[in-house]
């Protein structure tokens, strides 16, 4: 980064607000149900719970009022939303690619390990993994267009300079790209652009991505960062054990939103902390869902 753009940048972020906190829960889902789905769309807000019981049951709510679920429902996690036109798609693991239209849900291709949509290229394509690998499969048409290096299942990705990137935190972790390269990164789970740079995470570390290289920005007070957003100018961080929110600025100075002070373990979890404009989301204890608006 040159001294002009850093200038720019801590001129930015002395006027960017930083001064939020959350509301009053605003949507509940007791035991068994967790979150695996926070998206603030033009058509409202998208919620998706599972059962961590059945891993068979997942719903997914629109401003509250359920508009997928219950029989023949089968998904064992829905994964975030992505809008295309008039379109939201979501990754159903094991279940199908799940298409938002006019109102209502229907189902597309059937999907195995899959958890994340992203576009490329222009067009939606959503990520499924099976013992052959990461299959890059076309939501428009259902078919398969490509394949990502190493293995796990995608649970962030991103396009930038005309490359895909993928996230995932099993199999051989890290961050694969669609020229064949591989950065090893065992538990990261995060990968997201914010103010032109590359962020990730491992574990509970917030990382630079520079090349096919990570630098370390900081340790977050967390077991695991969970997921990561862009919006309002502030890069977004959200942690699991405890529960945590945090903003960083565009100098990546950090304010801590809330701390929920729970000490439930993680473990192998992907899902227990989502936010989103305007929302924040967890899994209470891994077992109750959790939603509050965030207030500037």
């Amino acid at each position: 980064m040159n001294w002009f753009t850093h200038i720019i940048d801590f001129i930015v972020s002395f006027f960017t607000n930083m001064k939020y906190s959350l509301g009053p829960k605003m949507f509940e889902e007791g035991k068994p149900w967790k979150i695996s789905c926070l998206t603030n769309t033009k058509f409202g807000l998208f919620i998706a719970t599972y059962n961590s019981k059945t891993r068979q049951d997942s719903k997914i709510y629109l401003n509250g009022k359920m508009i997928y679920g219950g029989r023949g429902c089968k998904e064992e996690t829905i994964g975030q939303g992505l809008v295309y036109g008039e379109t939201v798609y979501f990754a159903g693991e094991n279940g199908n690619l799940l298409i938002y239209n006019n109102g209502s849900i229907t189902k597309g291709v059937r999907l195995a390990f899959a958890s994340t949509c992203a576009m490329f290229n222009g067009k939606p394509y959503v990520f499924n993994t099976d013992n052959k690998g990461i299959h890059v499969i076309n939501c428009l048409t259902g078919l398969e267009e490509f394949k990502m290096p190493g293995s796990g299942i995608v649970t962030m990705a991103l396009e930038d300079g005309g490359k895909l990137y993928t996230a995932a935190c099993d199999g051989a972790g890290g961050i694969a790209c669609n020229d064949g390269t591989m950065l090893s990164l065992p538990t990261c789970q995060c990968i997201i652009k914010y103010n032109g740079r590359i962020f990730c995470s491992n574990g509970n570390t917030l990382l630079e991505k520079i090349d096919n290289n990570v630098k370390e920005i900081t340790t977050m007070p967390c077991e695991k960062i969970m997921h990561m957003d862009v919006n309002n100018d502030l890069l977004w961080v959200a942690g699991a054990n405890p529960d945590s929110l945090w903003i960083f600025n565009r100098i990546l100075e950090c304010k801590q939103i809330i701390n929920f002070n729970d000490t439930i373990t993680v473990g192998g979890s992907v899902f227990r902390t989502r936010v989103t404009l305007g929302y924040f989301g967890r899994a209470v204890g891994g077992t109750r869902v959790e939603v509050y608006p965030i207030n500037k």
